[in-house]
């Protein structure tokens, strides 16, 4: 995902930003760097540079905040229950996230051959012309 968004015209805003705000370049790095898992205190950050993920002062509201949403996944059949029960899995992840990328492939081929046939057919003639 990272990819797609680092061709933008915000992303190359940011970079340009970066060399001379100090804010701009925490938040350029934390984006180039992102990890699985955040958590932020928002209102005490604001502008989450801080990620708490790995604080053990936040470890009992990580591992609630991963079972509420865990449950809330199941109950609502989230497709992406197994690769969020793998998510340190570097492997996993990269292998969900391949498929997906197939899947908006295949989608977008299809719409791609069916825009050309209805062109087609919208281009020949009837025999109702003179």
């Amino acid at each position: 995902m990272a990819t797609a968004t680092k061709g933008t015209v915000s992303y190359r805003r940011m970079q340009a930003l970066a060399k001379t705000d100090p804010r701009a370049a925490a938040r350029l790095d934390l984006f180039d760097h992102r990890v699985p898992e955040e958590l932020y205190h928002y209102a005490c950050d604001p502008d989450a540079l801080a990620n708490l993920i790995a604080s053990p002062a936040h470890r009992t509201e990580r591992n609630r905040l991963i079972q509420v949403l865990d449950t809330w996944m199941v109950q609502t059949r989230d497709p992406m229950l197994a690769v969020f029960r793998q998510r340190e899995n570097p492997v996993a992840r990269e292998a969900y996230q391949k498929s997906v990328e197939k899947e908006a492939a295949d989608r977008n081929a299809t719409k791609t051959k069916k825009g050309k046939a209805g062109k087609k057919k919208a281009g020949k003639a009837t025999g109702d012309e003179p």
